[in-house]
């Protein structure tokens, strides 16, 4: 048991409500979803990447200046509307959970989401890329299913949960 769990309590990070295993006729949503998630974490991979190299190369730039106008970035954003940003627990938990959030309002989020993750993590400043990355993850889940449902009616709506799980 890692010290965390003695302090904070053995408890699951996120409240899921049990869900059934979907029919075996969405297997096809799922492969082309893991297919098109696959592409999506190779660009977020490319993103930090030239994100990283790009923000190094501007040697003339102190890096505390340099994080400090990137956390100015990411500020102005939490300012605007707070669950674009920050470590994404709230908004992962609201999705899982079942809250409707508009299709705009999840393209929104999930693009500076997209983005201030990998700029964040180039400030050469302590912290990570996992928790946001769950966020997105769950945004992109979210966006799919609605996606597939706004274009082929019916009941996919059932399968947010899952496919943002399946990250």
């Amino acid at each position: 048991m890692s010290c965390a769990r003695l302090v904070l309590g053995n408890h699951a990070d996120f409240d899921v409500e049990p869900i059934g295993a979907p029919a075996l006729a969405w297997l096809p949503l799922f492969v082309v979803f893991g297919l098109l998630t696959g592409f999506l974490g190779a660009v977020y991979n490319a993103l930090v990447l030239w994100f990283l190299d790009h923000v190094a190369a501007i040697r003339r730039i102190p890096t505390v200046t340099k994080a400090a106008v990137i956390g100015a970035i990411v500020g102005f954003a939490m300012f605007v509307y707070p669950l674009a940003v920050g470590g994404g627990e709230d908004l992962t938990q609201r999705i899982l959970g079942g809250q409707h959030i508009a299709a705009s309002v999840v393209i929104a989020i999930l693009a500076v989401r997209f983005v201030a993750g990998p700029l964040s993590y180039s400030a050469a400043v302590p912290g990570g890329l996992f928790a946001p990355l769950l966020a997105v993850s769950a945004l992109w889940g979210l966006l799919f299913v609605g996606g597939f449902d706004a274009v082929w009616p019916g009941n996919a709506t059932q399968l947010a949960v899952p496919m943002a799980l399946v990250e």
